[in-house]
């Protein structure tokens, strides 16, 4: 089992990268995420369904170096097996890129992220329900002084249930399929350590 790399700052892969192929960096992961019984499989009141579990998540973190940019993306899947109950084996692909386009006093980080999963929603809703998750948008940091900065943020996530989604009767395709915008700014000062003032 291999822990997930740290990001570097800058968009740069950090310093214990596994592979290197010229330009680009590779850093594989995988890990046993689950293993055991679960013993309400399908979380019923009554009857309850118990059956033995596997998840194993093997993933890939990647770094292009592109002029004085990076590219940096995420490949990771989740492999669930269930021994007896295989309608509810599945494999959760993701998928993530990230542009890091340093200038000189403005950054900019556009992102894109897909995911496609048959994950619990979360607790209200406990079906293995299928969906896709796509979101796209990106960071704009502008400094101003060596210390001071100002970061615009903008994002748009889309949420897709499968059309033959349902639970409790309802479908979920119909009812919770949304477009999501979101936008912020902040502003960031460094101060200076206090030791550093005698």
């Amino acid at each position: 089992v291999v822990p997930a790399t740290a990001l570097a700052q800058g968009g740069g892969p950090p310093g214990n990268v596994r592979m290197r192929i010229g330009p680009l960096f590779i850093n594989p992961t995988m890990a046993l995420s689950n293993a055991g019984q679960d013993t309400n499989v399908f979380n019923e009141a009554k009857d309850a369904k118990t059956d033995f579990t596997v998840t194993v998540s093997p993933g890939t973190d990647i770094w292009l170096r592109f002029g004085r940019t990076w590219i940096q993306g995420n490949i990771s899947e989740d492999l669930v097996w269930f021994q007896k109950f295989a309608s509810e084996r599945s494999a959760n692909n993701s998928y993530s890129v990230k542009w890091t386009v340093p200038l000189n006093r403005v950054t900019l980080t556009p992102t894109w992220n897909r995911l496609t999963t048959r994950a619990r929603p979360g607790f209200e809703i406990d079906a293995r329900a299928e969906r896709a998750e796509m979101s796209y948008g990106g960071t704009i940091e502008l400094r101003f002084l060596s210390k001071t900065s100002v970061t615009l943020e903008g994002k748009q996530s889309k949420t897709d249930f499968a059309e033959t989604a349902e639970f409790l009767g309802t479908n979920l395709h119909d009812a919770l399929n949304r477009t999501v915008t979101t936008e912020s700014a902040s502003l960031t000062h460094r101060l200076t350590p206090l030791t550093n003032l005698a």
